[in-house]
């Protein structure tokens, strides 16, 4: 994140320079953290990092890397939505379902453009004002950001910078279910459990949005790496299975399934190589 004043913007060579140094920031891990894109920032940008670290993926694909990860991100959290809207509703079909989209960023607005092909009906928002005209070219209603998260929905999908799930927002969420790309949803620990006391499923962002990072990180023929991206709705289903079988919360769920995995992988790895 850069501070920047109000109305203050960025110039060519100022971004180039921020992005220099966070190159020089994540070389100094030694590889045990790679960066990539996230909100406000481009391909374009990690080219600039790449310059002073390898540990950066999502380069252009004319820079040797594989592009822009938005639309693999988007098609994860749509195979995420359909296990969501399968336990809510009884059917994964978003087609007349209210779903609400709070952020028009480059995984926001590509989600809310293929649920409106769907046949869902959208309410959107973004910071930006500027994205209201996105919004009315796909026939989605547009509503003040301050109060999105009170407009009743099916579900609601937080697609802009993380922390948005606060306790205040969580008590006035109207929605039955929560499932979106953006990271860190959570403003606090205990909001899996404010969730759940509310009767309001909630789909583990880092889950639902590993579609980019799959995309990215993955090896295979690209059929093979979109069928891992569309297999997030098991997982997700195994999540919520775990869940009601545990008497747990759907993020605590997620969190026992990581680090059981982790956990056997490491096992797995000593066993192959025990020096």
């Amino acid at each position: 994140m850069i501070a920047l004043a109000a109305g203050e913007r960025l110039d060519a060579e100022r971004r180039r320079a921020a992005f220099l140094d966070l190159g020089d920031l994540v070389d100094a891990f030694g590889g045990s953290y790679r960066t990539a894109e996230d909100v406000g920032t481009a391909s374009a940008d990690m080219a600039v990092v790449a310059e002073r670290t390898e540990h950066v993926v999502g380069l252009p694909a004319e820079s040797g890397g594989q592009g822009d990860p938005a639309e693999f991100t988007a098609r994860g959290v749509l195979a995420a939505l359909g296990e969501t809207l399968r336990r809510t509703t009884g059917s994964p079909d978003p087609r007349g379902r209210t779903i609400t989209v709070a952020g028009l960023g480059q995984v926001g607005f590509r989600l809310a453009r293929t649920l409106a092909e769907a046949g869902a009906r959208l309410t959107v928002t973004d910071v930006n004002p500027s994205r209201r005209a996105d919004a009315e070219a796909i026939g989605a209603r547009w509503v003040d950001p301050a109060g999105v998260h009170r407009v009743p929905c099916d579900v609601f999908m937080p697609a802009g910078v993380g922390g948005m799930l606060s306790d205040t927002v969580i008590a006035e969420l109207a929605s039955a279910a929560v499932v979106g790309p953006a990271n860190n949803q959570l403003a606090t620990p205990d909001g899996g459990a404010l969730l759940a006391a509310r009767g309001i499923l909630y789909a583990p962002d880092y889950l639902v949005n590993a579609g980019g990072v799959i995309h990215l990180g993955a090896e295979g023929t690209p059929e093979e790496i979109a069928a891992r991206i569309d297999g997030i709705s098991h997982t997700l289903e195994l999540v919520f299975d775990r869940a009601d079988r545990e008497g747990i919360t759907t993020d605590a769920a997620a969190d026992r399934i990581v680090v059981a995995r982790l956990t056997a992988e490491r096992s797995r790895r000593r066993a192959a190589d025990p020096r």
